[in-house]
């Protein structure tokens, strides 16, 4: 893990060198959602959702966002490799939260690179890995938890190996 987080230092000293400039108009979710009242795909987008406003409420704080990153890898890998992710619900939803905040942190620096010419370089491919990752987190546990997928399905397990793929690459 100590590679991971000397990558996202170095992806975020990247973004500040660019000169990232971050939008200050976000909001906080004050009310309370009744998840009993969505659908299963409400519920997906919700969590998706969650997870790139928890991005956009760090993503000035360099510290907590590389902190939050690594956590959510480390989080991500300990789901897979001890077959926890399709236990109940609440670990579908947290795997989706942590897959829309990496999903959003590896898009917004791979745009910040792109902007800067510097898609050839190595913090690039990093976000890039990021940004999977956090694509296929979701895509792992979203029809398991709508009900349209089971686990032992074989688009399951392919978006599993997809996910351990990710980890891997990041490592």
């Amino acid at each position: 893990m100590g590679n991971i987080k000397r990558l996202l230092v170095v992806l975020l000293v990247c973004m500040i060198s660019i000169g990232c400039v971050a939008c200050s108009g976000t909001t906080s979710e004050d009310s309370k959602v009744n998840l009993e009242d969505m659908t299963g795909s409400e519920k997906v987008d919700y969590f998706i959702t969650k997870g790139k406003n928890d991005y956009e409420a760090v993503k000035d704080d360099s510290d907590k966002l590389t902190e939050l990153g690594v956590q959510h890898l480390k989080d991500l890998k300990k789901y897979v490799n001890n077959e926890t992710q399709f236990d109940n619900d609440a670990n579908m939803e947290d795997i989706m939260t942590k897959g829309g905040f990496l999903y959003q942190y590896g898009k917004d620096t791979m745009d910040i690179l792109e902007s800067a010419g510097k898609q050839e370089s190595k913090e690039y491919s990093t976000a890039k890995l990021l940004n999977e990752l956090g694509t296929d987190s979701i895509q792992m546990v979203k029809y398991v938890y709508r009900g349209i997928e089971k686990p032992d399905d074989s688009a399951t397990i392919s978006n599993i190996k997809q996910v351990k793929k990710s980890i891997e690459g990041l490592q």
